[in-house]
């Protein structure tokens, strides 16, 4: 292991040596779209086949990396420039250089969502702290979750998770053609789900059941996942109006409702989990991600915002990385067979884990 860790470093040690130093640019230097006073330039920050329409943010990063470069300007109005990299190593720069006290702008609105919620007295989590703030909750947290010795608490139910979900949500959704409907994003997010709510809370929400109860606590978590992304994209993108007007605008004021139905359910499950380590204890040798929270001394409000920090990038990340794994390879029936043949040479023909 040491000496592929020491092959890797001398590689990436190569690689930065390869790369030209350059000089650094002002601002208003940096490529990007015709700049007009007041309307910035969002209006031509896209890919003239697509428009502004927000499902196609890829293709427009991939529009505007290959006409301006590495290296993009966007002005949008009543916002600070923003400046998009597509370089790794312009990217290894910005993040070298933050330290231990970054500034990362990001989740807006979520950040005004949590800023308001009186139950959490000012306490952010992770995803939208900045500065002290940030390295503050990050050395509360970060060696439990970071110890690889973690992960293996997880493994035999986290497989039992994947065979439920290949059993219950692949297997008989397919058609005739072995393709699965268009919808299967929704059923990613229930997996997702299921996963990362037994990592955060210690428990099985039942998500991948061929028919959820009406009303009940996985159906309405599902639910507002899905919600959260898709009003999160609309309420970050262009000018945030709802920064200004009293009343914030019917698409936040239905992004707060449905975060506060997220966290309401998340924070009951959270105070199950911690009741259950108080009454048995942290005596097994596998310990759990929040009973490690636990025997470090964090406090409960401390790691009731790291499960829902967990619970929030967790499924979003999980899910969306899985499917854009299985439509990669699905599009390359050889690499299919390269990953089997690899899997059978790791891991054995069961495909177990544990």
């Amino acid at each position: 292991m040491e000496t592929q860790v020491t092959k890797l470093s001398k590689w990436v040690k190569q690689l930065r040596a390869q790369v030209p130093v350059v000089k650094s640019k002002l601002i208003n230097e940096i490529p990007g779209p015709i700049n007009f006073p007041f309307i910035g330039n969002i209006i031509y920050f896209c890919d003239p086949k697509y428009g502004l329409d927000p499902r196609h943010t890829l293709r427009t990063m991939k529009y505007v990396n290959g006409k301006y470069g590495p290296m993009v300007r966007l002005k949008v109005p009543l916002r600070p420039t923003m400046v998009f990299l597509f370089d790794p190593y312009l990217c290894e720069k910005v993040y070298s250089s933050l330290g231990c006290q970054p500034v990362r702008p990001a989740f807006d609105a979520l950040t005004f969502v949590q800023s308001r919620r009186q139950s959490w007295q000012g306490k952010k989590g992770l995803l939208v702290s900045h500065k002290e703030e940030w390295k503050d909750m990050r050395t509360k947290v970060q060696q439990p979750m970071l110890r690889p010795e973690t992960a293996k608490c997880y493994i035999s139910q986290l497989e039992e998770i994947a065979t439920e979900f290949i059993e219950n949500k692949v297997i008989p959704h397919r058609n005739k053609n072995n393709e699965m409907p268009d919808d299967f994003q929704q059923e990613l997010y229930k997996w997702a789900l299921e996963c990362v709510m037994l990592i955060s809370l210690n428990t099985r929400m039942g998500c991948l059941q061929n028919t959820l109860p009406k009303g009940s606590d996985a159906e309405n978590l599902i639910e507002a996942v899905g919600s959260i992304f898709r009003l999160n994209q609309r309420l970050d993108m262009g000018m945030q109006l709802w920064r200004y007007t009293p009343l914030q605008g019917p698409t936040m004021r239905r992004f707060q409702r449905t975060c506060d139905l997220f966290y309401t359910i998340s924070e009951k499950h959270v105070q199950i989990s911690i009741e259950k380590i108080r009454k048995n204890g942290t005596a097994a040798q596998k310990k759990t991600l929040l009973e490690l929270f636990h025997e470090k001394g964090c406090d409960e409000k401390t790691f009731t915002i790291m499960a829902l920090d967990m619970l929030f990038a967790g499924i979003d990340t999980a899910s969306h990385t899985v499917a854009f794994a299985l439509f990669l390879l699905a599009s390359h029936k050889n690499k299919q067979e390269k990953l089997y043949r690899e899997v059978v040479e790791k891991v054995g023909m069961d495909g177990s884990l544990d």
